[in-house]
């Protein structure tokens, strides 16, 4: 008798461990050991094994587990992929009552994760577009740049630092997304169908604007490498990036504020909000991927302070990241057609490189974009 209840039991414990509940979540970005540990308390809590893979490049990987169907349960998205995954037939669509349990999400944050009136991802964080202002540099010639600074203001820059060994101010030419935002203040980038409108008049004038300023010395071409290095190193005293490198920053003991872009001719260059959100892809497990994800936001707000990221199920957001979220509230979303996407990355960086070079006129540049973008729209 205590044989077969032996033999019971140990088959008992082998059905439970096979057929344990498991969970799968794609996650990337910055952040890692906080995803693992979260998801270590949640299984010693539930009993359900979450497996959280780190990707590097998780765009990539994500868009080719899309075709083949070899999908996590949970991965984390970009607002400007969403249009893709959209298309997916084993996306999870969700619905507001979904969301009850997460937080309060503002309509603004849900709109990047909608599409044709669904949702297709959850809104987890946001990061946004900065000027790193190193105080230290700026106050040895007293300048001040406060929220509603000026082109004119960071011209004031480059004339108080010119013949040192301190760059100014700097970023990339190259870059087609920081450029994204200066040629969206001089006017729209694509049409009613959303096409790029590369030769638009708005176009060749915001492109001009800027590489004046760039051939005058007011802003200096560096590659991402070479901004974050130097500006760590103190020899950068304003650069253009991304509020997620603030905890590099800070680490590397740099007295620095976060800024918005500049006003150019008494109009605001609006910063990208570069958002991340959750997307379920496993119908079956919907209720434990909730489940999940309620646990991670509710563990969250302290990870967002650490490393500088808007919570966006929030509506009440922390004293920290206050002066971070004023820049938020005068962003933009990227326009996120799939089609746009696509066109706009690959065909604005050959224009850049080819107007940084003098190879080709503004005018012929965009020309040719065009062009392209017609042939092959």
């Amino acid at each position: 008798m205590k044989k077969v209840l032996l033999v019971t039991l140990v088959l008992i414990l082998v059905a439970t461990f096979c057929f344990a509940e498991e969970l799968t979540i794609w996650i990337s970005w910055e952040g890692e050991e906080f995803f693992t540990e979260v998801a270590k308390v949640y299984s010693e809590r539930t009993g359900i094994d979450v497996k959280v893979l780190h990707v590097p490049k998780l765009d990539k990987k994500l868009f080719t587990a899309l075709r083949t169907g070899n999908l996590p349960d949970i991965s984390m998205v970009k607002d400007t992929n969403t249009e893709r995954i959209a298309n997916s037939d084993f996306l999870v669509k969700l619905g507001r009552a979904d969301l009850e349990s997460l937080g309060i999400f503002p309509e603004r944050n849900l709109k990047p994760y909608s599409v044709n009136g669904l949702l297709v991802a959850v809104p987890y964080y946001a990061d946004v577009q900065v000027v790193f202002a190193n105080l230290d540099l700026l106050e040895s010639k007293d300048l001040e740049l406060d929220f509603d600074y000026t082109i004119e203001d960071l011209k004031k820059v480059a004339e108080k630092f010119a013949g040192t060994d301190i760059v100014p101010v700097a970023w990339d030419f190259m870059s087609s997304y920081v450029f994204y935002p200066f040629m969206t203040r001089f006017g729209k980038l694509w049409d009613e169908d959303g096409k790029p409108t590369f030769d638009s008049p708005a176009i060749a004038e915001a492109i001009t604007y800027i590489k004046n300023l760039f051939d005058e010395g007011v802003f200096t071409r560096l590659n991402r490498g070479a901004l974050v290095s130097s500006f760590e190193a103190g020899k950068i005293a304003v650069v253009i990036q991304g509020s997620y490198l603030a905890k590099d920053f800070e680490e590397a003991g740099i007295r620095f504020k976060m800024l918005p872009f500049p006003l150019i001719e008494g109009k605001r260059v609006n910063p990208i909000i570069d958002s991340k959100g959750f997307a379920i892809f496993n119908a079956s497990k919907k209720d434990i991927a909730i489940d999940f994800l309620r646990f991670l936001f509710s563990r969250s707000i302290d990870y967002c302070i650490e490393y500088n990221k808007i919570p966006m199920w929030a509506t009440d957001v922390p004293v920290e990241l206050k002066d971070l979220n004023d820049i938020l509230n005068v962003g933009q979303y990227m326009y996120n057609g799939l089609k746009f996407q696509s066109f706009y990355f690959s065909t604005m960086r050959t224009v850049l490189q080819a107007v940084y070079s003098g190879s080709l006129s503004v005018d012929e540049a965009l020309k040719s974009a065009q062009n392209y973008v017609n042939s092959n729209w």
